[in-house]
């Protein structure tokens, strides 16, 4: 019964076998077409290897290299999402896998970025800032494009979004960003034109503003400015985990090396260093906010009261007839 069993299940193991070698030689064919950049052709090889033997999934992976490398970026994301979704693959190479989806991301969103550049250009700032949205969702790490919806926003006179964006963008934008200025300058720019279009508070209105304890107002702003800064450095630190997390799966990744880690690295050290001084400033401002609140404001408070009633007419005229 045994050899019986053999017998019948020669033909079969012999014919996996000659695929798994033909498979090897269809790799290494496109091993050597990657070699003279023939990547398309590299791609067509490897595909070829997978589909002789699915028992390897590293031949996906090199097929996805490949098509990103030859500019199939479609086919390449849809191999590398394919990849991820393997239950016998070799986890180490994820990082691998994830780097490839992230490169097509940044190539669609350039596109994107460059079709709402045309957009404003002929005036339609409600389609370019849509594009511009569409460019960060495809490449969440390029700061610019928050910047360049927003100023869109603020083109189509929608300012809380503006507001919203641009303050987005300066809460990730890297220090030495070139469009910081500018994003500060149009935030200032709205709050001033807030507070022009703001009505006139009557003399009574102002009168009993003034008798208001000052220091829980400023106090209060202290708490949210703190709050503000804070959230601020909350995002630079999940930004710098973020990145800290890719370089590790890059470093343990075959075929990777330092021009493929680096920059994430130099972006975790950058975004920690700013997390560190955004969290401390915020905590910092919150705490004093706190104890201003709690320990001088009834005593402010009643400063500016007795400030107000001296300067009140009768009780002015008061004090001059004693």
């Amino acid at each position: 019964m045994a050899a019986l069993t053999l017998l019948v299940a020669w033909p079969a193991w012999a014919a996996s076998d000659m695929e798994r070698q033909k498979a090897a030689e269809e790799i290494v064919l496109a091993k050597e077409a990657a070699g003279r950049q023939q990547f398309r052709i590299a791609f067509d090889h490897a595909l070829g290897a997978w589909q002789l033997d699915a028992e390897n999934p590293g031949y996906l992976l090199d097929a996805a290299a490949y098509a990103v490398a030859a500019g199939m970026d479609e086919r390449g994301h849809e191999l590398a999402k394919q990849w991820l979704g393997l239950g016998q693959r070799d986890r180490s190479h994820d990082g691998r896998a994830r780097q490839l989806l992230a490169t097509v991301g940044r190539r669609k969103a350039a596109v994107l970025a460059k079709e709402a550049a045309e957009a404003s250009k002929a005036g339609d700032h409600a389609g370019a800032r849509q594009k511009f949205l569409a460019a960060a969702k495809e490449d969440p790490g390029e700061a610019e494009y928050l910047f360049g919806a927003g100023v869109e926003a603020v083109a189509v006179g929608d300012q809380v979004a503006g507001r919203r964006l641009l303050t987005e963008y300066l809460a990730v934008a890297p220090v030495g960003a070139g469009n910081r200025a500018e994003a500060e300058r149009l935030l200032g720019q709205r709050a001033q034109a807030i507070a022009t279009a703001t009505p006139s508070r009557s003399t009574t209105a102002r009168d009993d503003l003034a008798t208001q304890p000052a220091a829980p107002r400023r106090s209060k702003w202290l708490l949210i400015a703190g709050g503000v800064v804070l959230a601020a450095g909350v995002g630079f630190l999940a930004s710098s985990l973020y990145a800290t997390d890719e370089a590790a799966a890059l470093k343990r990744a075959a075929n990777t090396n330092l021009a493929d880690w680096k920059p994430y690295e130099d972006r975790a050290r950058e975004h920690g260093l700013a997390a560190v001084v955004l969290g401390g400033s915020g905590l910092g401002m919150g705490g004093l906010g706190a104890w201003w609140y709690f320990n001088d404001g009834p005593a402010a408070g009643a400063v500016d009261q007795d400030r107000t009633a001296l300067e009140s007419p009768a009780i002015a005229q008061g004090i001059r007839r004693r």
